[in-house]
């Protein structure tokens, strides 16, 4: 039986009219379009991803029907109109699908409540295109629904962490309306990382440039490995870092941020570190150990108390001090209402390990 759900998400999506998603069972028949654009069956291999297209005269359509994320018994579909976005950019339906011929551009791996998110543009340098924005998106709206996940860690493929923008695609799409689409989604990225429940790690294992660097400084925590490198360098082709500027100034102080942003110039993840962009350093070969036990140290407390220091402290930072420290003694009142309050308290009293809520 298959199910079906239309999703029309504009604010996730602002490019494409509507999402269509369908679910139905791992072992029904290999998934295929009729004329109407239902999905219906055949046999299937939960080992690919299988990529479908369907023209009509007034739009450009396709589908994708692969494995379900977190969904261990089905698979899921989505049917996406591209109307204003072949118009915006010129592109076909097929020049999509040949985008992500080579594999998915993001990567999810969940062990033990530690979730990794791994950028896999390697040959773009992980740029931050559009559609890899809209896919942290995505990725980060199911996490926060996810009680099991604790910690997300955020990794890159290849030999840089994320050079930034994808100058290509800006400069194949010389459009007010698609810069602004583009650079509000890459805000709406930063804001969910923010608040998101979960703390989120960035681990930084090579160059981390202009947005790349803004999402650096926009995890809560970051571990970088001592060959890592971090730049605002858009004053060097001629647009500056505006937006990187949000998140680097809010890390580190006014000086060094604005040197940074002035000069164009990568600083070195030891100084990263002097300068607070970074929380950890430590060397290449450890990079992978020390961000795993940092993640693991975190997902062993409360997930309450976690959740609920988190949100306090993005807030509190926006507040002057008397109305920092008012909104702090509401939230540690509500805090201590809490179960887990109340047995973490009994634990250390009593000398024995806390059993938190799930």
């Amino acid at each position: 039986m298959v199910r079906e759900f239309t999703c029309i998400r504009p604010a996730l999506s602002p490019l494409c009219l509507g999402v269509r998603i369908l679910e139905f069972p791992q072992h029904q028949p290999s998934p295929h379009l009729t004329q109407t654009g239902i999905v219906k069956s055949s046999a299937v291999d939960s080992n690919k991803e299988i990529w479908y297209k369907r023209s009509d005269p007034a739009r450009h359509l396709s589908i994708t029907v692969r494995p379900g994320k977190g969904r261990s018994n089905s698979w899921y579909g989505f049917e996406e109109a591209h109307d204003q976005e072949c118009a915006m950019t010129g592109a076909s339906a097929e020049d999509k699908l040949n985008e992500h011929a080579d594999g998915d551009m993001l990567l999810r791996d969940l062990q033990d409540g530690i979730c990794t998110l791994t950028l896999n543009r390697p040959r773009q340098r992980n740029a931050l295109s559009r559609d890899l924005i809209l896919a942290l998106i995505r990725e980060l709206d199911e996490i926060a629904q996810d009680a099991a996940i604790r910690v997300v860690i955020l990794a890159g493929n290849g030999p840089v962490f994320s050079s930034g923008h994808d100058l290509r695609e800006l400069r194949d799409n010389p459009s007010e309306k698609f810069y602004r689409q583009l650079f509000e989604a890459c805000s709406s990225l930063m804001m969910k990382i923010i608040t998101l429940p979960q703390p989120v790690i960035a681990r930084v294992h090579g160059p981390a440039s202009a947005a790349g660097c803004q999402l650096v400084a926009t995890c809560d925590l970051a571990v970088a490995a001592k060959t890592a490198t971090f730049a605002t360098p858009g004053v060097n082709i001629g647009l500056f870092c505006s937006t990187p500027m949000v998140a680097l100034s809010r890390n580190v102080s006014r000086k060094h941020a604005m040197r940074m942003l002035l000069s164009g110039e990568p600083v070195s993840a030891a100084r990263a570190h002097e300068m607070g962009l970074v929380s950890d350093v430590t060397e290449t070969e450890n990079l992978d150990t020390a961000c795993l036990e940092l993640a693991q140290l975190i997902a062993s407390k409360s997930r309450q108390a976690v959740k609920i220091g988190k949100e306090a402290f993005y807030r509190q930072l926006e507040l002057g001090i008397k109305e920092a420290y008012d909104f702090a003694g509401d939230v540690m009142t509500i805090n201590m209402s809490k179960e887990d309050a109340a047995e973490g308290i009994g634990a250390f009293l009593d000398k024995r390990d806390p059993q938190w809520k799930k």
